[in-house]
């Protein structure tokens, strides 16, 4: 693949127009441009569609007007968003400009919702004020480290911490506890969930001054650097975690265990999870494994029951295909994914399933997915689903067009799929027509 110097007079590339691969010249290519000002901040971006945004600087104040503020077609035109910043460039007040009362109901008239930061001497944010005076605290202590907030919606929880700045203690709103412990490189060791008794709980007790055992157990117990010994995989094998230096190479929680070993380059060889039976209580065991390629791609992943599957990559380093399944595939198709396509950008434009479906996707000049496509391979033109989507200037989808034929789908079917969607200044979900 040689070099190409894409300001030469005679280049050519594959650009998407309109949905369709065309070549084109640097200069008849579409292209996103952004104008800055002398300080070298950004003031406008003008997108391949002609719609654009800019921001207006003053001192300690920004407006931003995104593409559907300077739209004057737009039912959102001059609803900037502005920041104040305080001297120390600290943010301290954010404005929203809305056509909405204060209950979200849609009014004639605009209106400024405001958001007000607080902070104390050490830069720490205290306090959060939203335009409906709803009130969020935060406390510090002299080492910075939040100790306390009071959330409108969570309630109220505190912090405690070690020597070290490890959280060693959680307490929400209902005084349930979390408490965590951690090795000398403050690596997490424990957690346990103070809920003895309570519904739902498993009851372990833990003591963490002293070792654990059968009647010292946390909810979480965490081990590094040594395994434990063999560990069987289920399948009449066993094998012990390698490269686990440094590593976690065991985790005990409610659910049973998981062990881990490494490759050479310390990626993920495989792992077991061991769950105790529903009935017996004997741990079954279920190891997965994993390959990789010389660019730390995964290329296999093997799977308690023998299944796998492998995956295949192109030239650009983009997944190409996906074998295995064939076990579960229709008429035990060898495949989960082939023939995948991409657009110039990076963009998956055509796969085929291993059900026998394929699926195409159309793109706009913005790289925003515009259509969506699939279709059984033996009979492409009764698709299964066929949507185009339509957007607004700042790219929240307006519409949801089915556009399967009427012989797959009358258009008084109620499986049609047709919506039209409407959002507010805040650009918040407001309406949905079907």
């Amino acid at each position: 693949m040689g070099f190409e110097d894409i300001r030469a007079p005679d280049w050519t590339g594959i650009c998407l127009i309109d949905g369709e691969e065309t070549e084109r010249s640097l200069k008849n290519s579409p292209r996103k441009r952004m104008l800055y000002d002398a300080t070298g901040r950004c003031i406008s971006k003008i997108q391949t569609d002609g719609s654009f945004s800019k921001t207006v600087f003053l001192p300690l104040i920004e407006k931003i007007f995104d593409e559907e503020d300077t739209d004057p077609e737009s039912v959102h035109f001059n609803t900037p968003t502005t920041l104040y910043r305080d001297g120390l460039e600290r943010l301290n007040r954010v404005d929203e400009s809305v056509r909405l009362n204060d209950d979200g109901a849609p009014s004639v008239d605009r209106a400024i919702w405001e958001t007000h930061y607080e902070f104390d001497l050490l830069d720490n944010l205290t306090s959060i004020i939203d335009s409906q005076r709803n009130r969020k605290v935060f406390h510090y202590d002299a080492l910075k480290r939040m100790t306390y907030m009071d959330d409108p919606d969570r309630g109220r929880m505190w912090y405690r911490y070690d020597e070290a700045d490890n959280l060693v203690e959680r307490t929400d709103a209902k005084l349930q506890r979390i408490t965590y412990t951690y090795d000398g490189v403050n690596r997490p060791l424990t957690e346990d969930y103070h809920d003895e008794g309570e519904p739902f709980s498993s009851n372990r007790f833990f003591d963490p001054l002293l070792p654990i055992g059968p009647n010292n157990r946390p909810d979480v117990a965490y081990e590094y650097d040594i395994p434990s010994g063999s560990v069987e995989f289920g399948d009449g094998r066993m094998g012990v975690p390698r490269n686990t230096r440094g590593k976690a190479v065991r985790v005990v929680d409610q659910s049973g265990e998981e062990l881990t070993s490494y490759d050479e380059r310390f990626r993920v060889e495989w792992t077991v999870k061991q769950i105790p039976d529903s009935e017996t209580g004997v741990p079954v065991h279920y190891r997965t494994g994993n390959r990789y390629d010389a660019l730390d791609r995964l290329t296999r992943i093997e799977f308690p029951d023998g299944d796998f599957t492998e995956y295949r990559y192109s030239a650009r380093n983009l997944p190409e295909s996906i074998s295995g399944g064939s076990s579960a595939n229709l008429k035990g198709t060898p495949f989960i994914l082939q023939d995948m396509e991409y657009t110039p950008s990076g963009q998956r434009s055509h796969a085929q399933l291993g059900s026998g479906v394929v699926l195409e996707y159309g793109y706009d000049n913005r790289l925003r997915m515009q259509s969506i496509k699939a279709s059984q391979l033996a009979n492409p033109r009764s698709p299964l689903l066929h949507y185009r989507y339509d957007f607004d200037s700042v790219s929240n989808i307006k519409r949801i067009s089915d556009l399967r034929p009427s012989s797959s789908r009358t258009s008084d079917s109620p499986l049609r799929n047709t919506q039209i969607l409407q959002y507010d200044n805040l650009y918040r979900l407001t309406r949905a027509k079907y």
